[in-house]
């Protein structure tokens, strides 16, 4: 009311019946009740309105007082800035009221108020309206005022405009306008001085109106001004306003509206203006097209540009709409290989003008390509590519670095992604780039996350957040707020992530991001689904559907039916959930999306096995699991392929559990064993191959990139809806495949052992029976969340007993069975309750076995099984204990070749690190007397002991004892190491990641260091740490200790293990000195904490 040159107040004036003073306007208070603006604080509004009109005034029964009380408010309402007050005098009702408006509006222009109000009273038998103050100007008048005041005005609303005063500019503009129309009849002003300054007034006007959100008004002024132009016939001009109109329509959402403002210039600057011109257009309707979600529209646009660009060798156009076509298909439509060919043609067009920078970044976003189809050698060949075009350009530089932080997390290789994202921030901040800035801190969250360190991870997004919002970036701010979202969600905090999601959805919303809106939304009923409200989950779930619908957002589409089938299942309606698991998998199967695909097979599975189907569910886990093994075929980088897994072990354990319950025991074990350590089988699979040969090599890679392109063609021709697209597509499929079968031919042709690696399967159970001599037991475990599954094969018999204990009961005996061993406490209890559970139901089975070959499972890998016990008797006691971390992988490491008789020993022990803290003068021992049972060794210590020999020396040695430090790092467990004195070539830590590029042939390894045995355990049961390392880099067995060793008893132990070895396999010799520190020192912390893992 306050800037409004006229204003119309139809709220109700209630005069008061004794002190006028107290007369108040009545204003709704948020659908609350009332809120009152009394008389006495008029004063006080510094109204600039030039007439306020008031159509509801409430005057008490009886009161002869009011022409009075009327005429003391008009006082107080000129004091605060109104010169003219109408105030209607009798009531009318809302038709009669009308009519008298409508009749006086239009007589303002050209008439005094007073003068209006007679002509509209005319048809009524009393004037309705009482006018109070200043009754107004004739037409004349009028001018000379608007004359006076024009200039102050207009360049009142300049300044204001350039203090960015945004408020002030809109209404020392708008008054301008009123100022205009006044001054219209002078011939002189409206050729010498409108021409100037309407497109001046009207874009001010409406950048300030933008600014201040107020879209509405801002399409009110530019619909006049185009209309203006229309009417002056300056079609080019009205033309490009349009352009501007199509952005605030978009801004609210009403894209229809929008387009029909850009289709009208269109067909102007086809007639009339130039090609860039119509590229321009097309690409801005490309735009509106994308923002509603119809993608293949946008696309076509963005063709026609292209085709246009080209046509007239504008290549910069041209390379530009490439460009855009790549990134609907990268992002919106994950035609990875789409985007690739539209991005490489982008490529194409900038080395023909010769401009390194945008070929750079070309480069960059074809390492996005290369990583969405998981060919991350590819992506890091695009990211040295883009390096090595323009090296002295920081802002590539940058970029790079933060595109190689995200495909070294995508690889799991997170020291390196930590130590790239680290750098981002900190050149970002010193080159002023806050946006990358932002992205880098939100992948430090994302890292974070996966490492397992949610404070840090909150930490992150929390600080991107706070940079968004300092720079006012909506888009950034919505994504901030759901990575923060996820992180509330994972810990529990379901308030804090409700909070984060909504107002992310809130930021959508005011975007008209309908595609944001559904993502948004299905978090929302994600985390109502995982706090138990299904109601709530439903709605937030079934809004995210039909908005996906809309925009055809295939991805979030499914993972919201995916969800919404989780919620109607748990809620009994299994029709309804049968139903949403069905379309997510039909659509999963025409757009190829095989993470949801193998999710929704495994739903309906577990629901065909409720409801008695065993069949039919067999059918549907097995299609699921070839899905996810194919998948994770794809996946390059030792430590993602042993994380991949993780989330899909259920997939698994189902199956066998079916399984179980048809009576196939044997098939139930060869599942148990496809989950069990499946990357760390393919890499021992390929240790297998001679590295040397080149040729090998390359058929390997090639296969790999011919399966990885083919997975790729077949999603892109799943989501092209093109004819033409749709042929190419297939022909290189095609192609794609006959070159895959001809090497494949050629392989099993003239490769045999390249053949059996391409598919290293599951060990069979007649191949197990073949490597497991008649004296060895094998007991392997699956923990499931209801049940210890055990197969045991003794003398070729397979057998299986289920014991029911949750997986819970099970880790908590475990783990204060391992604090009590570590602290020397009493353990009788533990250790007699995972006899129960582990050993009892299968000691018979097993009695007759002086050895036992154990594949454990989960938490059980870092259980000492010799320290189990039942009444007073321990399992090592009877038998000889040796640990695969699979049956497949004991198959493989007998495959290998034996070594010739221990004779060559290498021992290395208490390197000098430089601080007496870290002297191990046990450990020196413990290696000096080495040369007892074996005279030859090679032994060095202190100064001796370096990283620089252990790599020199190691290979070559049938036994290797490394006594030293260790630090196992869970974070990144490749980064585990082993302290060594460090030298001019090596640091002194020799990393796990530095064992696998060892070429060992050892007998055994035994590495005498503080928890040398503790690995990270994967939920894919893939172990990840020294143990696996030396087993790769081609040992058969290693030593190793689970908790943090005593140095006497362990060199009493050490010993007699080594005297014992030219008599005894391992696992006996092993036996016998555990025995012989027991009598000495019974606690099994003394003597248990060794494990010997690999073969015996």
């Amino acid at each position: 009311m306050a800037e409004a040159g006229i204003a119309q107040i139809e709220m109700p004036l209630s005069l008061h019946p004794v002190f006028p003073a107290k007369s108040a306007l009545r204003f709704p208070d948020n659908g609350r009740g009332t809120s009152d603006l009394q008389a006495w604080e008029f004063p006080a509004l510094s109204l600039r309105s030039h007439l306020l009109l008031f159509s509801d005034v409430i005057a008490p029964e009886g009161d002869d007082a009011r022409a009075r009380d009327l005429l003391l408010l008009s006082h107080l309402l000129v004091a605060a800035g109104a010169p003219t007050l109408m105030l209607e005098r009798i009531p009318l009702d809302p038709a009669a009221r009308q009519r008298f408006l409508s009749r006086f509006y239009p007589e303002l222009p050209e008439r005094s108020v007073a003068e209006a109000v007679t002509i509209a009273a005319a048809s009524f038998p009393e004037t309705p309206f009482l006018v109070i103050g200043f009754a107004g100007m004739d037409a004349r008048e009028s001018r000379r005022f608007a004359r006076q005041r024009f200039r102050e005005d207009s360049r009142a609303g300049v300044r204001a405009f350039q203090r960015k005063a945004w408020r002030e500019a809109v209404a020392a503009f708008e008054r301008t306008l009123v100022d205009i129309t006044y001054l219209r009849e002078d011939e002189k002003f409206s050729r010498q001085v409108l021409p100037r300054i309407l497109p001046i007034l009207y874009s001010g006007l409406v950048e300030a109106l933008a600014n201040l959100h107020e879209d509405t008004r801002a399409i009110f002024h530019q619909e006049r001004y185009i209309a203006l132009l229309e009417a002056q016939g300056d079609r080019g001009t009205a033309a490009r306003e349009r352009e501007s109109l199509a952005l605030l329509y978009a801004r609210q959402g009403r894209y229809d509206k929008a387009l029909a403002a850009l289709e009208a210039a269109y067909r102007y600057v086809q007639k009339e203006g130039s090609t860039a011109q119509q590229v321009d257009l097309l690409a801005r309707m490309a735009e509106i097209h994308e923002r509603d979600g119809h993608y293949r529209r946008a696309l076509e646009m963005l063709e026609a540009g292209k085709a246009l660009a080209q046509e007239a060798g504008l290549l910069p156009l041209a390379a530009a709409q490439a460009e855009d076509i790549g990134r609907i298909y990268n992002l919106r439509l994950s035609a990875y290989t789409l985007a690739e060919r539209a991005y490489r043609e982008a490529l194409h067009f900038y080395e023909q003008l010769d401009d390194p920078q945008k070929e750079a970044l070309l480069h960059l976003k074809l390492s996005l390509t290369r990583q969405r189809v998981g060919d991350y050698t590819g992506a890091a060949a695009e990211i040295a590519r883009a390096r090595a075009l323009a090296p002295g350009i920081e802002e590539i530089a940058l970029k790079a670095d933060l595109y190689e932080a995200n495909l070294a997390w995508y690889e799991a290789r997170y020291s390196r992604a930590e130590h790239l994202q680290r750098r981002v921030i900190e050149r970002a901040r010193r080159l002023g780039k806050r946006r990358i800035e932002i992205q880098a801190l939100n992948l430090e969250g994302l890292i974070a996350r996966r490492l397992g360190d949610p404070q840090r991870a909150l930490e992150a997004h929390g600080a991107a957040l706070a940079l968004a919002e300092q720079l006012d970036d909506p888009i950034e701010m919505a994504a901030s707020l759901n990575n923060l979202g996820v992180i509330h969600r994972e810990g529990g905090r379901f308030t804090e992530a409700l909070q984060a999601f909504r107002r992310a959805l809130e930021i959508d919303e005011a975007l008209h991001d309908r595609l944001g809106q559904a993502y948004d939304q299905r978090n929302i009923g994600v985390t109502d689904l995982r706090r138990g409200r299904l109601n709530e989950a439903r709605r937030a779930l079934e809004t995210a559907i039909a908005i996906s619908r809309e925009v055809n957002d295939v991805y979030n589409l499914v993972n919201a039916l995916y969800a919404l089938g989780i919620v109607l299942e748990r809620s009994g309606d299994l029709g309804a959930a049968t139903a949403a698991y069905t379309e997510t998998l039909e659509i999963t199967r025409n757009a190829y999306l095989p993470e949801f695909q193998w999710r929704a097979l495994y739903a309906l599975g577990k629901l065909d096995r409720q409801g008695g189907n065993r069949n039919r569910a067999f059918s549907r886990f097995r299609e699921a699991i070839g899905i996810v093994e194919r998948l994770r075929a794809q996946v390059e980088g030792e430590a993602a392929r042993s994380g991949f897994l993780e989330d899909k072990l259920s997939l698994y354990e189902e199956m066998v559990s079916l399984l179980l319950e048809k009576g196939d025991v044997a098939a139930a074990l060869h599942y148990a064993e496809r989950a069990r350590s499946r990357n760390f089988i393919d890499i021992l699979g390929r240790r297998t191959l001679d590295l040397e040969d080149e040729t090998a090599t390359a058929r390997l890679r090639e296969a790999h990139r011919l399966e990885s392109e083919i997975e790729a063609l077949s999603a892109a021709l799943a989501r092209t809806i093109s004819e033409e697209e749709r042929a190419a597509l297939a022909a290189e499929r095609s192609r794609a495949e006959a070159a895959y079968a001809a090497l494949i031919e050629t392989i099993e042709a003239e490769d045999r052992e390249l053949s059996d690696l391409l598919s290293v399967e599951p060990v069979s159970l007649e191949e197990l029976r073949a490597h497991l001599p008649p004296s060895t037991a094998l007991v392997a475990y699956l923990v499931t969340p209801g049940a210890v599954v055990i197969w045991t094969l003794v003398e070729g018999e397979l057998d299986v007993v289920r014991v029911a204990v949750s997986r819970e009961e099970v880790t908590a005996l475990v783990v204060e069975f391992q604090q009590n061993l570590q602290r020397i406490g009493p353990v009788t209890e533990a250790s007699e309750a995972l006899y129960r559970i582990l050993v009892a139901p299968v000691a018979e089975r097993i009695s007759g076995s002086p050895t036992l070959c154990l594949v454990p499972h989960g938490i059980l890998h870092n259980l000492s099984f010799a320290a189990l016990a039942t009444g007073g008797r321990y399992l090592i006691e009877d038998h000889a204990i040796f640990v695969v971390p699979s049956a497949t992988v004991y198959t493989l490491l007998s495959q290998r070749p034996p070594p010739p008789r221990i004779e060559r020993i290498l021992g290395v022990g208490n390197p000098d690190l430089g601080d007496p803290a870290f002297d191990l003068p046990f450990a020196q021992k413990e290696v000096l007397n080495l040369r007892r049972p074996f005279p030859t060794a090679e032994v060095f210590v202190r100064e001796g002991a370096t990283e620089t020999l252990v790599k020199r020396r190691a290979p070559g040695h049938e036994l290797i004892h490394l006594a030293c430090h260790g630090f196992f790092d869970p974070r990144n467990p490749l980064d585990s190491k082993l302290k060594l004195r460090p030298d001019d070539a090596n640091d002194g830590d020799l990393t796990a990641r530095e064992i696998f590029g060892l070429d060992l042939g050892a007998s055994l390894v035994t590495l005498s260091a503080c928890r040398s045995g503790i690995s990270k355990i994967t939920r894919g049961d893939e172990i990840i740490g020294f143990t696996r390392a030396f087993l790769y880099a081609g040992t058969r067995s290693m030593l190793v200790s689970l908790w943090r060793v005593n140095d006497v008893t362990t060199a009493i132990l050490v010993k007699h293990l080594y005297r014992n070895l030219g008599r005894f396999d391992k696992a006996e010799s092993l036996r016998r000195a555990q025995l012989a520190v027991k009598a000495y020192h019974p606690h099994p912390t003394y003597w248990a904490p060794f494990i010997l893992v690999g073969l015996p």
